[in-house]
């Protein structure tokens, strides 16, 4: 996840992102810890649990306070399929794969 900084950076000491349910960032789930400010972006999980969360949230921190209006992102999880897949192994040692994946998009 990557955000580019406010234009006024007297004031910010550090980020928090956050997985939220609203882009008001209400039922939030921070995704790690915070970083620093000229540290623009946060590393998901792999396999991170999207559960109720439909959009990422970054809020930006004083050394006093965390802001209460975040910048947010609606989420897009897809997956598509393919079709006629083909692949012919090229590689002669046991054990090993390789050569091409062939395929054709689906309709």
């Amino acid at each position: 996840v990557t955000w580019s900084p406010p234009g006024d950076m007297t004031l910010v000491a550090e980020y928090y992102a956050y997985l939220s349910d609203t882009p008001a960032g209400l039922g939030r789930s921070q995704i790690s810890s915070s970083v620093t400010a000229g540290t623009n972006s946060v590393d998901l999980a792999p396999e991170q649990a999207q559960n109720s969360s439909e959009y990422v949230v970054v809020y930006v921190a004083s050394s006093l306070v965390e802001q209460t209006t975040p910048v947010a992102l609606a989420i897009s999880d897809s997956s598509s399929s393919v079709l006629a897949v083909n692949f012919t192994d090229k590689d002669l040692d046991l054990g090993e794969l390789g050569g091409d994946i062939y395929w054709e998009p689906s309709p």
